[in-house]
């Protein structure tokens, strides 16, 4: 564990300009396609209403692991819900180009594991699959909620929900499919919406319904063991979505409530320990123990913890290896990072990884490949919800230097760089830097540290933009502050929390210096 001595950035405002740490692998523009053969014909599919360009959106993303051996490509599977109709294959493969110079364009949907399986009406086929996680063997565990139009106000019920796993590398279907009973996902009202697997006992799955009505409650957690195929349903009013919360769109206000979603979200920590998971409209993260969901009789109930605000709403969130919460912030389409074993509260300690108003709208579903990078979806949805039609989607990868939450745990990388004053940056004002009294620093920053000496400037703005400009750094975060951008730096110091505010451009040929203007100090209890 490093020092708790700590220098923090924060972000106080919206970030004026993205932060580019990530790299949009493809993207689609006005449609989702796929490809097609003899027995599924395109025309003849748009002439039936079985496809509906403006009804197909990219919701899950998995990404199968083999990017780190064969880092020129990646296998990706993809989900399209059926909400609307119109969507003739809910589970797809694609292979994407990662020597590209720019996104691929449009690429074409392999429905997986066939055009067989994706049958409406048949229920020994996927009917509706909206997200899926694959393990550590490279098999995926498929989430079907069995009905179709669920949007439409003509839900149809005619299949049961299941879940499947599937072998990747085959499409062999391993198990029997399991049939959720109705009393733990009943089919009229059943939506499920995301999961997350350990391999502990055998398989175990968490998965959020998020619209399932048993008893008057809405939204539940669902367990599914696998070696005893059992399951089972849990509610608690932690799950319900969080009234009052505002959504924006592209900067436009969709006012108050407008997706007011309960429980969606879900993650594991490495260990397996605590199963996390969030409301669609809330900020709090809440967790439960893991195992308590599995033990008849447990009072699982009372090892709920309310982790604290995150920065928004999100929709996915997912743990990395060394243990860090990844999500969203919705309303200024970013992504951000809370350190589950800090002291500070996710509103202290979100740190945006990723931000881009051009690409990144609503961060649906994350996935983890084996070369360190976090993939999302960004689906742009009020544009099919309010505005009724498919806008764009892109495939977004963001370097972290970890990997998924079913790996071994690993550290958060580390960079050391020589933070000695004879490297200071040299036209970096004094008000500007921050010298605590004997502090041997740790600089969290984007999940990279520098590490000083004591009574070391812990500010070397030549490192960080070299680090910028070899994208090893995600970016300095650039908030609006009255006349100017500005920076906030937290030092927790024996002395308390101080916070130092002070403007600098960091984009005038990366020349620019701190002038100290509107610089101000206070010192905070914890």
């Amino acid at each position: 564990m490093w020092p708790r001595l700590s220098l923090w950035l924060f972000a106080i405002g919206f970030a004026p300009a993205s932060v580019r740490s990530q790299d949009v692998v493809a993207t689609f523009e006005g449609q989702i396609n796929y490809v097609w053969d003899d027995d599924n014909v395109e025309a003849e599919y748009l002439a039936s209403g079985q496809y509906n360009p403006a009804s197909n959106v990219i919701t899950g993303i998995k990404v199968n692991q083999g990017v780190a051996a064969n880092p020129e490509a990646a296998e990706v599977f993809l989900a399209v819900p059926r909400w609307f109709g119109g969507v003739p294959s809910t589970l797809n493969r694609v292979i994407l180009d990662l020597t590209a110079s720019g996104p691929v364009q449009n690429p074409l949907l392999e429905p997986f594991p066939s055009w067989a399986m994706q049958e409406v009406g048949n229920c020994d086929a996927l009917q509706y699959v909206q997200s899926f996680e694959i393990d550590n063997d490279g098999n995926m565990w498929v989430i079907d909620t069995g009905s179709v139009d669920i949007f439409t106000g003509n839900r149809t019920n005619t299949c049961p929900p299941k879940l499947l796993i599937i072998n990747t590398a085959t499409g062999e279907l391993l198990d029997e499919p399991y049939i959720f009973p109705e009393e733990v996902a009943p089919n009229a009202t059943v939506f499920l919406n995301d999961i997350a697997v350990s391999d502990t006992a055998g398989g175990l799955a968490y998965i959020t319904d998020m619209t399932g009505n048993v008893g008057g409650n809405v939204g539940a957690l669902i367990t599914y063991q696998r070696s005893t195929r059992t399951s089972a349903r849990f509610y608690n009013p932690s799950m319900v979505a969080e009234p009052g919360l505002s959504w924006t769109f592209m900067g436009r206000d969709l006012g108050i409530d407008t997706f007011a979603q309960p429980i969606e979200a879900v993650a594991l920590t490495p260990d397996g320990s605590r199963v996390l998971y969030s409301a669609l409209q809330g900020v709090n993260t809440y967790s439960i123990d893991a195992l308590s969901l599995f033990q008849n009789g447990s009072d699982w109930a009372s090892t709920i913890i309310n982790h604290g605000a995150r920065q928004g709403s999100t929709d996915g969130f997912t743990v990395d290896c060394a243990g860090r919460l990844f999500y969203s912030d919705l309303n200024s389409a970013s992504v951000f990072r809370w350190d589950l074993d800090s002291d500070f509260p996710p509103d202290e300690s979100g740190i945006r990884v990723a931000q881009d108003n051009d690409t990144m709208w609503w961060t649906d579903t994350y996935a983890w490949d084996d070369a360190g990078y976090l993939w999302t979806t960004a689906n742009y949805l009020p544009a099919l919800f309010v505005d009724g039609a498919f806008l764009q989607a892109n495939i977004v990868r963001i370097p972290t230097g970890t990997g998924s939450y079913q790996s071994s745990s690993c550290a958060a990388p580390t960079y050391e760089f020589d933070l000695s004053p004879a490297t200071t940056y040299p036209n970096l004002p004094e008000q500007c830097r921050g010298q605590p009294p004997n502090m041997l620093g740790e600089f969290r920053f984007f999940g990279f540290r520098l590490m000083g000496t004591p009574a070391a400037d812990m500010t070397n703005l030549a490192d960080w933009e070299e680090g910028m400009e070899t994208n090893e750094i995600g970016g300095i975060e650039w908030v609006p502050w009255q006349d100017g951008p500005y920076y906030l730096l937290a030092i927790n110091s024996p002395a308390g929390l101080v916070r130092r505010v002070c403007t600098f451009d960091p984009w005038d040929n990366r020349t620019s210096t701190c002038t100290g203007i509107d610089y101000r100090d206070e010192a905070v209890t914890e």
